[in-house]
């Protein structure tokens, strides 16, 4: 089966000659989850540049995957891309890299340059630290979260150097900061925006999607899920949405790497697994259930459970899972049995994901 290492390998037409598709958003999507600190021009502004395939002059390269899901995957990905006639030349600028825990803020973003007409923006999503995690939870009482509000600073500050036109996109968290930006924009910076993309990006709440700023740019979001999506389909999720193959198994079926090709194209599936339709609904009906008071009070009760442990990450969790569970079910033992329930589900989902893309590599 394909994916997009080989959609990377086998194309080799630059985007003079063949405009920017859902693979090719997914792909910069995915470029934002590296570690680019000391590899690209760092800040909003700065108008540095570079290309793609200057990073791997950059010494310390494996630094650049520490961290990430898939270091393996990842530095074949980057490879590819510095090799491709398509990508290869492609510049890179204005990267971003906030993770601020006293405000709850997990932030990062990157700008390509295409060519002489189009940019396209992506957004990172969560990665695996709690303060990521806890800010992707706090959209379900809280709007807008303090990320969303970076997103649309983001844009607004890089716009000036910019092409005519401009797509944004994200994979995950990243998706729905793309989304937000074009909902909050103004007229003028909504025009030059060409088309939205959310891989797998979670949905707004009820107000939102309702409103009418959303209505309005319905048209330009494209949204793509894996067939056994959670995260895409957590909250109101009522963009236009495909739906993609994947070779992974439930929840794992996040990670980028396992989405399937075709031709020039993800390899399309006609519906979501039954499994991921009943956990959805399932879900989104219990948080919709709530108030937002109380969304806010099971969201704290998660997270104040997870930083007992001491630990930082899921997947540190996970890989001391013998140590953190008794941990994790001592602060959770006096709540109801259905929120404990729930509560110790999306932990075990969450730390099963990240665990299952580390294995047993070195955490630190």
């Amino acid at each position: 089966m394909r994916n997009i290492i080989d959609y990377i390998r086998d194309e080799f037409k630059t985007f003079e000659e063949k405009p920017l598709n859902q693979v090719d958003s997914l792909i910069f999507s995915n470029f934002s989850y590296i570690n680019l600190d000391d590899f690209v021009p760092n800040g909003v502004d700065n108008n540095d540049e570079i290309e793609i395939r200057d990073i791997l002059k950059r010494e310390n390269f494996k630094k650049m995957f520490k961290g990430t899901t898939l270091p393996d995957s990842f530095e074949k990905f980057v490879y590819e891309l510095s090799a491709s006639p398509r990508f290869r030349n492609v510049k890179i600028k204005h990267f971003v890299n906030i993770n601020d825990k006293n405000i709850e803020k997990q932030f990062a973003a990157i700008t390509f340059i295409l060519n002489d007409e189009y940019s396209y923006i992506a957004f990172r999503g969560t990665d695996d630290s709690f303060n990521g995690w806890k800010e992707d939870f706090n959209m379900a009482f809280k709007y807008p979260v303090p990320s969303q509000e970076e997103a649309l600073k983001y844009v607004k500050a890089v716009n000036k150097n910019l092409t005519p036109k401009i797509y944004l996109g994200g994979h995950s968290k990243g998706g729905n900061l793309a989304v937000y930006t074009l909902i909050k924009a103004d007229k003028k910076l909504q025009e030059k925006i060409e088309y939205v993309f959310s891989h797998d990006g979670p949905g707004f709440r009820a107000e939102v999607i309702e409103g009418e700023d959303f209505r309005k740019v319905k048209s330009k979001i494209k949204k793509t899920l894996p067939q056994s999506s959670i995260v895409g389909m957590l909250l109101q999720t009522q963009e236009n949405y495909k739906i993609v193959n994947s070779d992974a198994f439930f929840i794992m079926q996040h990670e980028p790497f396992s989405w399937q090709t075709k031709n020039s194209d993800f390899d399309y599936a006609e519906n979501l697994t039954g499994g991921a339709k009943y956990t959805n609904v399932t879900i989104n009906k219990w948080i919709n259930d709530l108030s937002d008071a109380k969304r806010e009070k099971f969201v704290n009760q998660m997270f104040k459970a997870l930083y007992a442990t001491n630990e930082t990450t899921f997947t540190s969790l996970a890989v001391n899972w013998r140590k953190n569970l008794p941990i994790i079910m001592g602060e959770l033992r006096d709540l109801d049995e259905e929120t404990k329930e729930i509560m110790y589900s999306i932990i075990r989902e969450l730390g099963k994901f990240w665990f299952s893309n580390y294995g047993n590599k070195e955490i630190s």
